[in-house]
């Protein structure tokens, strides 16, 4: 009975496609990340970094290509951004392109950095033995706690604005969240 939880558990948080971990995951562990920002000083309310990602060119290949690859390069995408990012970093797919990267202990720099190193792996073409290689994109927009904020819904928003304005730049592109002057 243990055993069925865990694994019912395990295909609760995770996306069954790509095995990484799923939006209810991330929700979870943005709360945590979130409150451990509003604890006592003991840990240094340790900032973190929130990446909203979408592949650029994606529907395309589903459309040209079908499904069978579509799902092929998602994995394959997957895996690059795994391998693109720390060890202690997270990669979470919360659905069809769009994936999110929470960055613990990261500056604006380090982040900076990291978003552009996911941009350069992922347009690195794709060989999926459809006799042509699949080139697609990734737009990254970020935000950053506590500097935008200390809750988990105003991090995401903040994060997913940044990401609409670097696609509407230009696709391929990395944005961090513009805070209103005060």
């Amino acid at each position: 009975m243990i055993r069925a939880e865990l694994d019912n558990r395990d295909l609760a948080i995770k996306d069954a496609l790509t095995g990484l971990p799923n939006r209810i995951f991330l929700q979870e562990k943005l709360r945590g990340m979130c409150s451990e920002l509003a604890a006592p000083a003991a840990n240094g309310g340790r900032p973190f970094a929130v990446l909203s990602m979408d592949l650029d060119g994606f529907k395309h290949v589903n459309d040209r290509f079908g499904h069978a690859v579509g799902d092929m390069l998602l994995r394959k995408v997957a895996e690059r951004l795994k391998r693109a990012f720390r060890p202690g970093d997270m990669v979470f797919r919360i659905g069809g392109d769009e994936f999110v990267i929470l960055l613990p202990d990261t500056s604006e720099i380090e982040a900076t950095m990291l978003a552009k190193r996911a941009i350069e792996k992922i347009s690195v073409p794709f060989d999926l033995g459809v006799g042509t290689a699949i080139r697609i994109g990734l737009s990254i927009g970020s935000a950053f706690a506590p500097a935008d904020g200390g809750e988990p819904e105003l991090l995401l928003t903040c994060s997913d604005h940044a990401l609409y304005e670097a696609k509407r730049t230009g696709k391929g592109r990395y944005r961090a969240h513009v805070r209103a002057a005060n």
